[in-house]
């Protein structure tokens, strides 16, 4: 028995070597039809695109890369933009323009929206006198503040002890010569505080805290001397409405406003600075600022985002050019 199975042995091996012959050549006839060329379905091809080479359909993935950044882009695509002239001699004046002395000192004329604030203050601070006058955006404000500040603190000694002045009278005084724009008050207490507390101590650190929530800022801070070129007795009292928009971009970076106008600089119409901001109402909001020089004719012709129903402002620097602010 035993020799028999190993003389059949050599028959029994050749058949199996056959079989697995054919079988290795039919999945070689099978590999090699797999590999021929067959197009992708829509959607399959993101292996290829990853590594930045070409889909089935023979379209590089540079292009989908281009398509990509056109859809990012839309948004700028699609704002619209409107042309306005104004008066190249507007860029000294305005709500953020810097005290010019020579030019004040030549400004015969008051600027405009002033109104006095004996008839328009709420009973939370005091006046110097019934005459002083202030822009009205500034009055508004100004009783928000002085409400929020006395209700914070239980104090209503705080007066504005002079508003505006014409720029002759105050233009050889380094601190009170901003008070010419109409949007800066110069703060004193009356009574004196019973803690002996004055302007820009202890209670009343609270406006240099919470004023730019109000759209004022600390005109001369002790810290930004070397910047106003401003200091000394006084300065602390000097307090100037920007907007709420722009003092609380410079309260969030720590500006003054000679430091905001210089970042303001380098931004256009079409590359914006994006500003967000609580309004008055306590709603937040946002805005795009940018400066435009100023021409050489009489007129500056001033790009407007957002097309012909676009809600702007526009403000002298008090040098050279114009600060443009859009609004959502």
């Amino acid at each position: 028995m035993e020799n028999r199975t190993k003389r059949k042995r050599p028959e029994y091996l050749y058949a199996a070597l056959l079989f697995i012959g054919a079988a290795l050549l039919l999945v070689i006839l099978i590999v090699c039809g797999s590999c021929e060329p067959k197009k992708e379905p829509a959607g399959e091809n993101s292996a290829a695109l990853s590594q930045g080479g070409e889909s089935s359909e023979g379209e590089s993935s540079v292009g989908d890369e281009s398509s990509v950044a056109e859809e990012s882009s839309q948004p700028e695509a699609s704002v619209e933009y409107s042309e306005t002239e104004v008066p190249t001699a507007g860029k000294m004046t305005g709500i953020l323009a810097l005290t010019d002395p020579t030019y004040a000192a030549g400004v015969t004329e008051a600027p405009e929206g002033l109104l006095k604030i004996h008839n328009n203050k709420n009973d939370t601070y005091g006046l110097s006198g019934t005459g002083l006058t202030l822009h009205a955006d500034a009055i508004d404000a100004m009783n928000k503040m002085a409400k929020a500040f006395t209700n914070a603190k239980g104090a209503n000694t705080l007066i504005i002890h002079e508003g505006y002045k014409s720029g002759a009278s105050v233009a050889d005084d380094p601190i009170k010569k901003d008070l010419s724009n109409g949007y800066t008050v110069y703060f004193s207490l009356y009574p004196a505080d019973k803690d002996g507390d004055n302007i820009g101590t202890g209670k009343f650190l609270w406006l240099v805290d919470n004023c730019n929530r109000f759209g004022f800022i600390l005109r001369y801070p002790s810290l930004k001397s070397s910047v106003t070129q401003v200091s000394g007795y006084g300065s602390g009292r000097v307090y100037r409405y920007v907007g709420y928009e722009h003092a609380a971009y410079m309260a969030k970076y720590h500006l003054c406003l000679e430091e905001y106008l210089d970042a303001v600089r380098p931004y256009t119409a079409e590359s914006p600075l994006t500003v967000e901001y609580t309004d008055a109402s306590g709603d937040a909001k946002k805005c795009w600022v940018y400066y435009v020089p100023a021409g050489e004719g009489e007129t500056t012709s001033i790009t407007i985002r957002g097309g012909d129903d676009a809600v702007y402002s526009v403000s002298g620097n008090g040098s050279d050019g114009f600060i443009v602010t859009c609004y959502s």
